[in-house]
């Protein structure tokens, strides 16, 4: 064994290490191991990656740091702990609500630019100016939120009233047209899918409800052009062969005129046949509508 592996720390010797250099007596380990060829070349590469590390560091002026912060990633890229937040601020009506805890709401309602949207409305229900007034089912208000990546609820930051629903309270007939009309725009309209012509219809058929048309004409109306708009209908050809020839006449104006220019009342086989059409497409009980038919009866 020579001296070099002997481990002597003051030697008077000069001892050779591997590399051919002379190692001073008193030289500690690190500074022994250090002499060696293959150990310089490996300190040499840990430098350089330690170096390159830092470099973002080294920079100066309003962009120092970029580097080092967390960057926001878009919709388009794969989501992770800092995703940009989504925040809408638009037109709505409000589809349906239900309470949440003690004094929240849980709200859906449809946007003018981006479709159904689900949410908490805190502190709905406490306070001298509850939020929850302007919650009625088919009122048309203003809505600020923002729904995180992955959440299944966004969170309402502000909600106010443009026109409400609560006069239609004061006749049941109209009542239930309205909760129909929102139950059918709620079925037809995914979630988060844009849906303006859906909003217009549904602002057309409570400005129309409001001035006293005829609530099973809003209904019948409201049908037809949820199923049109989904694509489901046939031609007029063909539907005339199912509801005779007044239901053809009353689906023709629906489709050529506004709401409050269609004229009552609605033929009853074309009434039976769009009930029959709006359940089999929404595959699930209507509950508005059947309440409604029910009270007409």
């Amino acid at each position: 064994m020579g001296n070099c592996e002997l481990g002597i720390r003051n030697s008077e010797l000069g001892i050779r290490n591997d590399g051919g250099a002379w190692i001073r007596p008193g030289t500690s380990w690190g500074a022994l191991a250090e002499t060696s060829p293959v150990r310089r070349r490996c300190l040499a590469s840990s430098r350089e990656a330690r170096s390159e590390r830092r470099e973002p560091q080294r920079s100066r002026g309003k962009n120092a740091g970029a580097a080092r912060r967390p960057q926001l990633i878009t919709q388009n890229s794969v989501l992770g702990y800092h995703d940009r937040v989504a925040t809408i601020d638009d037109d709505a009506l409000v589809l349906d609500h239900h309470h949440y805890r003690d004094r929240h709401l849980i709200l859906a309602v449809l946007t003018r630019a981006s479709g159904v949207h689900r949410g908490v409305l805190r502190r709905a229900r406490g306070g001298k100016a509850p939020p929850a007034a302007a919650a009625q089912v088919l009122s048309h208000v203003h809505v600020s939120l923002f729904q995180r990546p992955h959440a299944e609820l966004a969170d309402f930051r502000r909600i106010e009233l443009v026109t409400s629903s609560f006069p239609l309270s004061r006749d049941l007939a109209t009542s239930a047209a309205g909760s129909v009309v929102a139950e059918l725009l709620a079925t037809f309209c995914p979630l988060g899918e844009p849906a303006e012509k859906s909003f217009r219809l549904g602002v057309a058929a409570l400005d129309a409800l409001l001035s006293g048309a005829a609530a099973n004409v809003v209904v019948a109306y409201v049908q037809y052009w949820v199923l049109a708009l989904g694509g489901v209908l046939a031609d007029p050809e063909t539907n005339a062969l199912e509801v005779g020839t007044t239901g053809a006449r009353f689906l023709e104006a629906c489709r050529s005129r506004r709401v409050g220019e269609v004229s009552g009342p609605v033929p009853p086989a074309a009434a039976r046949w769009l009930d029959q059409r709006v359940r089999d497409e929404a595959e699930r009980p209507l509950r508005a509508l059947t309440f409604l038919r029910t009270m007409a009866e």
